[in-house]
C-alpha cells in the first residue's frame, strides 16, 4: 500500500512539474510588446518618465524627407542606399543611448498619432521609399515606418527589438496600431477612418499601388492567420 502511495505521489509531482514547465514556456513564448520610454535624457524639457506605445511611434513625410536630405550631405550616401543602411549607418548613431526610435526622438515633446502604416523592404532604396510615399500619402499623415519607429540600437538604454515586437502576434505594434486606427475612426463617425490608411500589401479596401507601396482605406477589420 505504501509503495502504491509513493508511486502515486511521484506521479502527481511529475505532473505538477510538467504543468509548471508548460506554463513557464507559455509565458516565455507569448510576451507582450514593450513600450518605449520618454525621459529627460532625450529632451531637457521632458520632466516625467512616460511610457509611449507604438501608436505614437510615428513621423510625418516632411520629417522623413528631412532625414533623407541630411543623409545626402554625407559622401557615403547614394541613390541606392538601402533602408537597412539608413538605419544602421545614420539612424542608430543618432538614437544610440536615448532608448527611443528615431520617430519618437524627433517628436519627443509631442508624440504623434499614427494613421498610416508603411510596409517596406529592408533592401529597398531609402530614396525610392521616399519617392513612393510622396505620391501616396498626405503631408499631414503620420507614418509608422518600422526602421524609424523601433529603437534599433540593441543596448541597455532601451527595449530590444524583440521586446518591442513582443512574441504574441495579437499584441504586436502593427496590430496595436491598426486597432488604434480603427477605434479612432469609429469614434469620429468614420471621418478619421477614411483618412486612416496604410502603405502595405493585402489589407483593407481600394488599394492603389505606387512604386513598392500600396495605399488603401482602412474600412474593415483585418483577418490574421
Amino acid at each position: 500500500m505504501g509503495s502504491s502511495l509513493s508511486q502515486c505521489d511521484a506521479c502527481c509531482s511529475a505532473n505538477d512539474a510538467a504543468a509548471e514547465l508548460v506554463e513557464n514556456l507559455d509565458q516565455e513564448l507569448f510576451v507582450e510588446a514593450y513600450p518605449q520610454v520618454l525621459s529627460p535624457k532625450i529632451d531637457d524639457n521632458i520632466i516625467d518618465i512616460t511610457d509611449v506605445w507604438a501608436e505614437h511611434w510615428g513621423l510625418t513625410l516632411d520629417q522623413f524627407r528631412s532625414l533623407i536630405e541630411e543623409c545626402r550631405k554625407d559622401e557615403q550616401w547614394g541613390e541606392e542606399t538601402t533602408m537597412r543602411e539608413l538605419v544602421s549607418d545614420w539612424v542608430v548613431p543618432q538614437t544610440e543611448g536615448k532608448g527611443v526610435g528615431y520617430a519618437l526622438m524627433v517628436n519627443a515633446r509631442k508624440p504623434l498619432e499614427v494613421n498610416v502604416v508603411v510596409s517596406n523592404c529592408w533592401l529597398e532604396s531609402a530614396e525610392g521609399l521616399l519617392e513612393a510615399l510622396e505620391s501616396a500619402v498626405h503631408r499631414t499623415d503620420v507614418l509608422y515606418i518600422c526602421g524609424l519607429a523601433l529603437y534599433q540600437c540593441e543596448d541597455s538604454a532601451g527595449p530590444s527589438i524583440r521586446q518591442q515586437l513582443g512574441t504574441s502576434p495579437d499584441k504586436s505594434p502593427f496590430v496595436r496600431i491598426l486597432e488604434f486606427m480603427q477605434k479612432k475612426g469609429s469614434k469620429s463617425c468614420g471621418s478619421l477612418g477614411k483618412r486612416s490608411r496604410y502603405a502595405s500589401e493585402g489589407l483593407g479596401d481600394s488599394v492603389t499601388s505606387r512604386g513598392k507601396c500600396a495605399v488603401g482605406t482602412f474600412n474593415v477589420a483585418p483577418t490574421w492567420y
